[in-house]
């Protein structure tokens, strides 16, 4: 009986120790033992040229982040980070001297589509419905779905749909089509005031 429990001792120790290894191992790699879903943090920081606070200026995400709101930017995040849907990034659109803030709402491999309706064309991606953050579709006019129609099918490598929160574009992959990540300048992380 006592052999038995020693080894139920080992086993529990080495158990132990490897649970301790893998935070210790993941901490190393992100410097945070939460994964980037749970604390909007990224799994790969050194990229990060600067961290800045800009306010935001104009109504393109109204409704998600208002006129006047701040968000922290991590510049150069995407150097060594994959855009996802949904991320919140800094984009630099040739002919503006401030970058724009969008939504990243298509990544490379998903299929682009559109829906005809009485109130202009659906966005779908992957054959649903985009929406915006506060759950209303996205539908745009006529000159906006010729424009993004170019793109109807797969988003290649390196390409991505960026979108305001209003729901009939604004100055987004609705005026000038799909964007280069090489474009993509900075990952942006709602401030959330105290």
């Amino acid at each position: 009986m006592a052999k038995f429990e020693l080894r139920v001792k080992y086993i529990f120790f080495f158990l132990l120790l490897a649970i301790f290894l893998t935070f210790v191992f993941h901490f190393s790699l992100t410097g945070s033992f939460f994964s980037s879903q749970d604390m909007g943090i990224s799994y790969n920081k050194t990229c990060v040229t600067n961290v800045g606070e800009e306010i935001i200026r104009g109504n393109s995400l109204s409704g998600f982040i208002e006129d006047g709101e701040s968000v922290r930017v991590l510049f150069g995040y995407y150097d060594c980070n994959t855009p996802n849907r949904n991320d919140l990034i800094i984009y630099s659109h040739s002919g503006r001297e401030d970058p724009l803030i969008k939504i990243v709402r298509g990544v490379p491999g998903d299929f682009l589509g559109f829906l005809e309706t009485d109130n202009g064309w659906n966005i779908l991606i992957n054959d649903k419905i985009l929406r915006n953050s506060e759950g209303n579709l996205y539908a745009i006019n006529k000159q906006r779905y010729k424009m993004l129609s170019l793109y109807e099918g797969v988003i290649p490598d390196g390409a991505y749909l960026i979108l305001g929160n209003l729901v009939t574009g604004t100055l987004d992959s609705t005026q000038y089509g799909l964007v280069s990540v090489a474009s993509i300048i900075g990952k942006a992380e709602k401030i959330i005031p105290d």
